[in-house]
C-alpha cells in the first residue's frame, strides 16, 4: 500500500516539471504490506 498523499504530490511535481520541459527522473515510493483476510480462503488448510 502506498501513501496516497505522497503519491499525489509526486505525480503533481512530475506533471509540472514535464509541462515546464524540465528533465524528470523516475521515483520509487515507499510501500508497506497489508495482510488481509478478504480473499475468501479458509483460515486453516482443509485436511484430507
Amino acid at each position: 500500500m502506498q501513501d496516497p498523499r505522497l503519491a499525489g504530490r509526486k505525480l503533481v511535481e512530475t506533471l509540472i516539471g514535464r509541462i515546464r520541459e524540465q528533465p524528470m527522473g523516475s521515483a520509487l515510493l515507499p510501500t508497506r504490506l497489508v495482510v488481509r483476510r478478504s480473499c475468501g480462503a479458509p483460515e486453516q488448510p482443509i485436511a484430507k
